[in-house]
């Protein structure tokens, strides 16, 4: 699971960037100057201030995206703890393991002394 590709489809389908993509390949086409490690890609104006990831609601006719109202963080954790049950893991799947094995991940490939740069200028914004 790439979160990267999973927002960047988002996007697309939600015609999302300036540079109007139509989906995620133009993106992945696009090529990195040398002298840059970062391109930078813009989103329209007019979907900054709306929810990106949107509620879901189940209807007769199946399921229909609600497009002004956020996805709820409540809604996510009983899906990701049902997951975790339907998978059949002895010990029941919390999203806080997931952000924890996340946070670790990070630090076992990064020096301390980035992280606490990186942090010290985070908290300085």
């Amino acid at each position: 699971f790439c979160i990267v590709s999973h927002i960047l489809g988002i996007s697309a389908g939600q015609d999302a960037f300036r540079d109007n993509f139509t989906d995620i390949k133009q993106i992945y086409a696009l090529v990195i100057p040398a002298e840059r490690n970062v391109l930078r890609i813009r989103w329209k104006e007019e979907v900054l201030n709306k929810p990106f990831f949107c509620n879901v609601t189940n209807t007769i006719g199946g399921g229909s995206i609600q497009r002004d109202k956020a996805f709820p963080y409540a809604k996510y954790r009983d899906i990701f703890v049902r997951l975790g049950r339907i998978a059949g893991f002895e010990a029941p799947l919390e999203l806080y393991s997931l952000r924890r094995a996340s946070g670790n991940n990070i630090n076992s490939r990064w020096p301390s002394t980035e992280l606490s740069e990186l942090s010290q200028k985070l908290t300085t914004r």
